[in-house]
């Protein structure tokens, strides 16, 4: 068997060889590690007669699944490309109806521009609280310490790393990732490792539309595709095809900046991140965050997914950042032949600021503010003995410390900082427009059942896995103007 009957499409190929090796499309599936939905959907779609990198590699699986030799790969390949030849000039196969030819990569240069603009300027935004809107303004270059494998954990069964260890790392991450196939950042909470995913794949992104703008060929773009781990977990419990949860998953922050995907760019991002040239970097941000026992399994297998996309250089590459209290391995291991070695996952600690990157973050925030720096405010942070000062270097509370000195001076513990911060959320302070004094924010009755709210959402979000967002939900509903 070759390419399959004369004539015959890709999937009805496909079709074929399943039939001769009489295996059912859960198992092959199984083998080829992929969704059954998206075995159907590969066996099913005859009107994909153009033999990109994506589907012969898809095809080279399922053949090898159902006992084809390298040379029957190989007769299976010539044939469409004998085929995709024949169509290009002049010749007609038989189509099903209303079906339409696959858009050029240079039909969509348009919409990558316009995509590629979207990701900038949406991971770009910032919190509310935050003195500059943009991440740029506030962002310092990161390093890291690279490990081979997971860091090993303290004998109580904490992370190794943390608040307990503030290390600065030893290499920067633009240089530690350049050649990663399959990087994991693992970092306590406030380390920054969202802003260092989101600032990564913004790089990306710009170089990209730089590239463009010079005249580069699409195909030759490096695109981004970021995505939170439970909105990737979400799109694949719903039983989509693997690169199509993927990409709504990383299409959804999009929507902020009015972005929408059509069909086009959706057939262009497929072939793109499923080809064996991919130029795909998949970023998946908090890890750590799926609560749900059905979602994070299916983070596990959306990763597993990917993680099989990238076996060879050229491939996709793949980052996951999460805490490493919350994070458990979803690699395997490469097999006999060694085939997944190219991928073995790289595992990065992130590190602290340096004080000279603290100091100029306090600097750069009260520049933006148009204020003079309050150093005496803020020393109590930085002093030689202030049981705050190992702490200052974490990204998080160096601009808890800035926001609280706008106001006051800054506590010289984690608690009372913390008290101070909480303090300014809850009276709004950080709103444009800051609520006046003797308003219902300052009310204490009225602050004693913020507090109490705050307690119970804590509660909940620690001990009721994913039953959290109902409750926030509820909140929502009972009080739409956030009062």
């Amino acid at each position: 068997m070759t390419g399959g009957e004369p004539g015959a499409s890709y999937s009805s190929a496909l079709r074929q060889w399943l039939e001769r090796a009489r295996i059912d499309r859960k198992s092959l599936a199984h083998r080829v590690n992929c969704s059954e939905s998206y075995m159907s959907w590969l066996l099913t779609n005859e009107a994909r007669w153009k033999p990109t990198p994506a589907r012969l590699t898809w095809a080279r699986k399922i053949i090898s699944a159902c006992g084809g030799t390298d040379e029957d790969v190989a007769q299976w390949v010539d044939y469409h490309h004998a085929v995709s030849d024949f169509v290009a000039h002049g010749g007609t196969l038989p189509k099903p109806p209303g079906d339409a030819e696959k858009a050029t990569a240079e039909e969509v240069a348009a919409e990558i521009r316009h995509y590629l603009g979207a990701v900038i300027d949406v991971l770009g935004r910032t919190m509310a609280w935050l003195p500059d809107p943009d991440i740029d303004a506030n962002f310092e270059q990161r390093m890291v310490t690279a490990w081979d494998e997971i860091p090993e954990r303290r004998v109580d069964g904490g992370p190794s790393f943390g608040f307990r260890d503030t290390r600065q790392g030893d290499v920067s991450w633009n240089r530690a990732v350049e050649e990663v196939a399959v990087a994991v950042v693992l970092a306590d909470a406030g380390y920054g490792k969202t802003w260092l995913l989101r600032h990564h794949g913004r790089q990306l992104a710009r170089s990209a539309l730089a590239a463009l703008e010079s005249g580069a060929p699409v195909d030759e773009l490096v695109l981004p595709l970021f995505t939170h781990a439970a909105e990737l977990a979400a799109h694949w419990a719903a039983g989509k095809a693997p690169s199509n949860a993927v990409l709504g998953a990383a299409m959804l922050p999009l929507r902020e900046s009015g972005f929408t995907l059509d069909a086009r760019l959706r057939d262009y991002l497929e072939d793109r991140l499923l080809g064996e040239q991919s130029g795909v970097h998949v970023l998946v941000d908090a890890w750590d965050e799926v609560f749900d026992d059905d979602h994070r399994e299916a983070a596990r297998q959306a990763v597993r997914w990917l993680h099989g996309l990238v076996v060879h250089p050229g491939g996709p590459r793949l980052v996951l950042a999460s805490r490493p209290t919350g994070y458990s391995d979803p690699f395997g291991v490469a097999d006999a032949d060694g085939d997944l070695e190219y991928s073995a996952p790289r595992y990065f600690e992130l590190g602290v600021l340096a004080e000279t990157q603290v100091r100029h973050l306090w600097r750069a925030w009260f520049r933006y503010r148009g204020q003079p720096l309050p150093e005496q405010r803020l020393l109590p942070a930085i002093a030689p003995r202030s049981p705050l000062r190992r702490f200052v270097h974490v990204p998080l509370i160096a601009a808890f410390c800035a926001w609280v000195a706008e106001e006051e001076t800054v506590a010289q513990t984690r608690s009372e900082l913390y008290r101070q911060v909480l303090g300014r959320f809850l009276s709004r302070q950080w709103k444009p427009g800051s609520t006046p004094s003797g308003s219902p924010h300052q009310d204490p009755a009225h602050r004693g059942q913020l507090h109490r709210a705050l307690m119970e959402l804590a509660w909940h979000m620690a001990a009721g896995g994913s039953t959290w967002r109902r409750h926030c939900a509820r909140g929502l509903r009972d009080d739409p103007g956030g009062r």
